[in-house]
């Protein structure tokens, strides 16, 4: 396990997203660099650890806010399940997988915390609004951000043996399926 790179990979996710992701900020729209983070260890990690990984990614982030702790936790922990039951079938390494996992994934996730916003505090605007106006802007921004974060996570993640890829035969000849 590459847990260093993990530590790394939190360490500069959490620094982005309390510190750059305000920068960027486009109509107060923000990408969230913690969710791409766990969207690349999904498609690229080992299943085991990456859920744990995306938990402790969340916890993270759970400090960083003053919602319930452990909400981003399990946010995030949900995010590697659903990445890991699909990335056996796509083409990890392509900007077109990266931006589509990471765009549909952030839409998920938005529009659950949409909707626990909406329930907890009341909302103004109504659910859907929100989605829309919000959830769906941000998960687009962050979509666009994964294919270049994407890129940088893997050139450092190689050396340490994170995102080979996949072959269709080992070495007895077989068919190997899962992390690889």
């Amino acid at each position: 396990m590459i847990w260093f790179l993990y530590a790394f990979i939190l360490a500069v996710g959490l620094t982005c997203q309390s510190v750059v992701a305000p920068i960027v900020a486009i109509h107060g729209v923000r990408p969230d660099f913690l969710l791409v983070g766990v969207v690349f260890l999904a498609l690229h990690g080992p299943p085991r650890e990456t859920i744990l990984a995306a938990w402790v990614v969340g916890l993270g982030a759970d400090l960083l806010t003053i919602e319930q702790f452990g909400f981003l936790g399990f946010s995030y922990a949900l995010v590697a399940v659903l990445v890991l039951e699909v990335r056996e079938y796509l083409f990890r390494s392509h900007a077109t997988t990266q931006f589509g996992v990471t765009a549909v994934i952030a839409i998920l996730i938005q529009s659950m915390w949409a909707v626990y916003a909406s329930v907890r505090y009341g909302s103004h605007d109504g659910i859907l609004m929100t989605i829309v106006l919000g959830a769906i802007p941000a998960s687009l921004y962050t979509a666009t951000w994964a294919v270049l974060l994407h890129r940088m996570m893997l050139a450092i993640g190689r050396p340490l043996g994170l995102g080979r890829s996949r072959s269709l035969a080992g070495r007895s000849g077989t068919v190997r399926r899962g992390y690889v």
